[in-house]
C-alpha cells in the first residue's frame, strides 16, 4: 500500500465513524428530550418510571448515513486540494 490509499482508507474510517457517532447522538438526545436517561451499556432509555425504551429511528440511520457521505466526500477534496490534483477552472 501507499502513502495515497492509506490516507483514503483514513478518511473512510473517519467518515463511518462520524456517521454512526451522529446516529448515536440523535438516540440520545431523543431519550433526554422524552425525560429519560440513556444507559450506555443496554443502549436503551429508561424513563423516569423505571421502564426502558427503544429511542432508535430508521431516520437516524439515514442522516448518519448522510453525515459520513458528505464528510468523506468533503475529505476526498480536501486531500485532492492539498496535493495539487484538484481541477483548476479554465481561463
Amino acid at each position: 500500500m501507499n502513502r495515497r490509499s492509506i490516507i483514503i482508507l483514513l478518511i473512510g474510517m473517519i467518515a463511518a465513524l462520524a456517521g454512526s457517532l451522529a446516529a448515536a447522538l440523535l438516540k440520545q438526545n431523543r431519550c433526554a428530550s422524552s425525560g429519560g436517561q440513556w444507559q450506555a451499556d443496554t443502549q436503551l432509555c429508561q424513563l423516569p418510571t423505571g421502564e426502558t425504551v427503544r429511542t432508535a429511528a430508521t431516520t437516524d440511520v439515514l442522516v448518519g448515513i448522510f453525515v459520513a457521505i458528505v464528510l468523506g466526500f468533503m475529505l476526498f477534496r480536501f486531500l485532492l486540494f492539498a496535493s495539487g490534483r484538484m481541477s483548476r477552472p479554465a481561463r
